[in-house]
């Protein structure tokens, strides 16, 4: 399997008019959603088009962000916040150190794909000098993700992610 990990193209736009990359990773991510097939992940509500308009293609300028591509369709993402507003899928308002976010399509090799995007998001992190860190419930696929990269987690309790199919344990990460 031959993925490039690489920066959001904001020039390919489909035809309602928000860029491809987004558009793949909005469609992934609902079709997902609809089949309750990406375990671990706390957000219930599908991405709209509006969201990327207003909150994706702007966080860019302050937040780093990378897709992972696999035959020409965008099969993973991950963006680090460093000004976090209200959202549907984090559980704090502000912070000094950026929060990593990033899911793959489950249709894939999930595991893979969420082991480059955290290599490539390190290498990034490292080129700026900031460093992140993020939250994953123990019932995500991401965690073999992690330890795939070598990542020590502390296990905390959130009560954010405490729902109805995850418990509220997640493991914390900081990238360096």
């Amino acid at each position: 399997m031959n993925i490039l990990v690489r920066k959001p193209n904001l020039e390919n736009l489909t035809p309602e008019g928000i860029p491809k990359d987004f558009a793949d990773v909005r469609d992934y991510f609902n079709n997902a959603l609809k089949e309750n097939s990406l375990p671990g992940i706390p957000r219930k509500t599908p991405i709209t088009k509006q969201e990327i308009i207003e909150k994706w293609i702007p966080s860019l300028k302050t937040n780093i962000s990378l897709v992972a591509e696999l035959n020409g369709k965008i099969v993973g993402s991950s963006t680090v916040f460093y000004d976090l507003t209200s959202t549907d899928y984090e559980h704090t308002n502000k912070t000094i150190k950026g929060e990593f976010n990033s899911t793959a399509d489950p249709k894939e090799d999930y595991v893979s794909i969420i082991n480059l995007l955290i290599k490539e998001t390190k290498k990034e992190l490292k080129k700026q000098n900031k460093t992140a860190h993020c939250y994953i419930p123990i019932e995500s696929l991401s965690i073999k993700a992690f330890q795939k990269e070598g990542c020590k987690g502390k296990e905390e309790f959130l009560e954010y992610y405490k729902t109805d199919k995850l418990s509220g344990k997640v493991m914390k990460y900081e990238l360096l």
